[in-house]
């Protein structure tokens, strides 16, 4: 459906404003452009849970929805923070990022998603996300935030790692296979170790430097090196 005219959209429509709800649609592109590139990688196998709720499944490669859908989140948000003044969209109607309230997580406003994220899993012990785990595996049942934890992820890593290497490997190995070679460890392992990350501080404890990535996406990833053949 046009996003312009879906009656699904008309309250983000009204809450942004049609000026900067474009911006919903930017990010969906590069959103949804990511997960071609995704799934191009993984050939003629699902980007997919064994029971996953959703879509066809032919053979699924055992990919969670907390990195499927989370590094589709990632990216589209790095992109338009970079070049959100390049956009001939934002030229014309000379806006500033600094503006703020766009529906996308514009970059000076990480830092405060980080500490609002940490309080509520050291604090909230009865709330939506305590701790995360085996839910976020699945689009019906997630309560986790999923940009956090695969920014966590790159961190732990790197953007390369997160974007391109675990794609590399994925098809013939499995994103288990692929998560234990290139990040050395098992996602639930993963899973114990971003909580003793977001717990182990005070809850007013900022993220730790070069948590949140200042390069740009050419100089974080070489998108080009990958070989899933």
């Amino acid at each position: 459906p046009n996003p312009l005219t879906d009656p699904n959209l008309s309250d983000d429509r009204e809450l942004f404003g049609l000026e900067k709800f474009q911006y919903i649609i930017f990010h969906d592109w590069a959103h949804q452009y990511f997960h071609h590139y995704q799934q191009s990688h993984n050939f003629d196998r699902s980007l997919a849970m064994p029971d996953d709720c959703c879509g066809f499944l032919n053979d699924p490669v055992g990919a969670p929805a907390w990195w499927v859908e989370g590094v589709a989140i990632v990216f589209p948000t790095l992109f338009l923070n970079e070049y959100f003044y390049k956009l001939s969209y934002t030229q014309d109607h000379q806006l500033r990022i600094d503006d703020g309230e766009y529906p996308f997580r514009v970059r000076n406003d990480w830092e405060n998603h980080f500490l609002q994220t940490r309080k509520q899993m050291i604090e909230e012990e009865e709330g939506d996300c305590h701790l995360v785990g085996p839910k976020e595996e699945y689009r019906d049942t997630a309560i986790c935030d999923w940009f956090l934890m695969n920014v966590y992820l790159a961190y732990r890593t790197s953007y390369q790692t997160l974007f391109v290497d675990l794609l590399g490997d994925m098809w013939e190995l499995g994103f288990d296979g692929s998560f234990q070679k290139h990040v050395g460890m098992s996602k639930e392992q993963f899973y114990d170790e971003y909580n003793d990350f977001m717990k182990e501080s005070d809850p007013d404890t900022p993220s730790p430097d070069g948590f949140f990535p200042d390069q740009t996406l050419n100089e974080l990833v070489d998108f080009w090196a990958i070989d899933s053949g």
